[in-house]
């Protein structure tokens, strides 16, 4: 199982869906006490599902989140296009410090709930229909007039409700920028849900209680190895968007095609102490080195701005001359030890 969870990760995905599920777990001394189960979901281009990592923490927010994609990347996993999760304070911001190119979708799902939550039950289900319609229009320029459509039906009656779903639009409707087929899949954490769906299912047995982290883990990782074989499947509509997909990846990290998942994980050492991401690729006679001191400005250097360099003749080929490296890490930014 600790295999597993530190297992290297392809170097990009379509997609990954970050959710949390709150469970007790009983301490000796302490007794019950609830804890947040983090997951995370990845969805490869070719549409299978896997699932990238589990964590204990004894709360929610997004500094874990933030750590947590930080494991993530040093694992392998470079180019995300998109990640879905829910609106909690600062998880877009800790997405883009981590990878600043990936861009952030605000699960419908969970956008719903607090809806219904805000409004009358009388309300409940002309809210709900309201705002279907929005989620469900044919592109993006008929969602947003059937928000103003809501808007207006709405805000005297409930303004923040209203007013909350006019300024998160933007990362309410980002999957419309991604093919058509796929939708379904952007639109919310609904492939993690129902993951978690089956957790809750297995929880029940036990009260919901654990006697210790390792026993939530080992449920995960059960439940992950029975579903195996159908995350092992391609999910319908990525065989018709892979020209698609592949000229979103294209588009949004250009200088990384062809690179190799080896390439971005071999650590080189500078006066033998800072610790650096070295990716070399072949191209045309030409050394193009991408190198990264940080998490969070790796993706800025792999965008376009590391540009590449001549082998010089009396250095050795199988990497680029320690002189390359002429950035200078911010304070406390630089990666821990010596290498992944």
């Amino acid at each position: 199982m600790d295999a597993f969870r530190k297992k290297p990760l392809p170097r990009r995905l379509f997609a990954a869906s970050l959710d949390a599920l709150f469970l007790k777990l009983q301490h000796p001394g302490k007794g019950i006490e609830k804890q947040v189960l983090y997951a995370a979901l990845g969805l490869t281009e070719d549409g299978r599902r896997i699932l990238l990592g589990f964590w204990l923490f004894p709360n929610e927010g997004a500094f874990v989140w933030e750590e947590l994609l930080k494991e993530l990347w040093a694992r392998g996993l470079v180019d995300v296009l998109l990640f879905v999760a829910d609106g909690l304070a600062g998880v877009e911001e800790a997405i883009h410090r981590v990878y600043p190119r990936a861009e952030w979708q605000y699960s419908i799902l969970h956008k719903l709930r607090a809806a219904q939550a805000q409004v009358k039950r009388r309300d409940a289900a002309a809210v709900l229909a309201d705002l279907k319609r929005v989620y469900r229009a044919s592109n993006r320029a008929k969602a947003l007039e059937e928000l103003r459509r809501f808007t207006r039906a709405w805000q005297d009656r409930y303004p923040r409700l209203a007013s909350s779903w006019q300024n998160d639009s933007g990362a309410l409707l980002r999957f419309y920028d991604y093919p058509e087929p796929l939708w379904r899949y952007l639109k919310s954490t609904n492939l993690i849900e129902q993951f978690f769906r089956e957790l809750r299912r297995s929880t029940k047995v036990r009260d919901h209680k654990f006697p210790r982290p390792e026993s939530v883990y080992k449920l995960v990782y059960l439940e992950s190895e029975r579903r195996e074989g159908r995350w092992n499947r391609r999910l319908p509509g990525f065989a018709e968007a892979a020209e698609d997909i592949e000229a979103l990846f294209k588009a949004r990290y250009p200088v990384t095609q062809g690179l190799t998942q080896e390439g971005w994980r071999s650590p080189i050492r500078v006066n033998g102490s800072l610790s650096l991401i070295c990716s070399i690729g072949r191209r045309s006679g030409s050394w193009r080195a991408i190198l990264a001191v940080t998490f969070q400005d790796v993706v800025h250097r792999v965008d376009g701005r590391g540009a590449p360099f001549r082998r010089p003749e009396a250095v050795d080929s199988a990497r680029p001359p320690v002189g390359a490296v002429a950035a200078k890490p911010p304070e406390g930014s630089c990666l821990p030890g010596g290498g992944m």
